[in-house]
């Protein structure tokens, strides 16, 4: 089982689609992941968490780049648009107070 075998194969018990990563940058993140659990190929992972001798959370929490990461954390999502949105819509606060806007 190659890396493109795998992520098509667990796509669903990850509950991520991986497909608009690039292979490469996909394929690093994954080997990074295989070195921290222990699995040594990508078939070994794949019977590992189908048999839930891992957790499939921690792996869908791995391979994500870390920016998108945010986008998944509804706790920090919500306090993005309940706390911070309307905070710089009313200009109040942040390192742009009082500074002019460009649009």
């Amino acid at each position: 089982m190659d890396c493109a075998e795998f992520c098509i194969a667990s796509r669903d018990l990850m509950g991520l689609d991986v497909s608009c990563y690039k292979p490469d940058v996909l394929e690093r993140r994954l080997q990074g992941f295989l070195a921290r659990v222990g699995p040594k190929t990508y078939a070994e992972l794949w019977k590992t968490l189908k048999e839930g001798h891992l957790d499939a959370g921690s792996l869908a929490n791995w391979v994500p780049v870390k920016s998108f990461r945010f986008f998944r954390n509804s706790e920090r999502f919500r306090e993005l648009g309940d706390v911070h949105l309307p905070r710089l819509k009313s200009g109040g606060g942040g390192r742009t107070a009082g500074l002019e806007r460009r649009v």
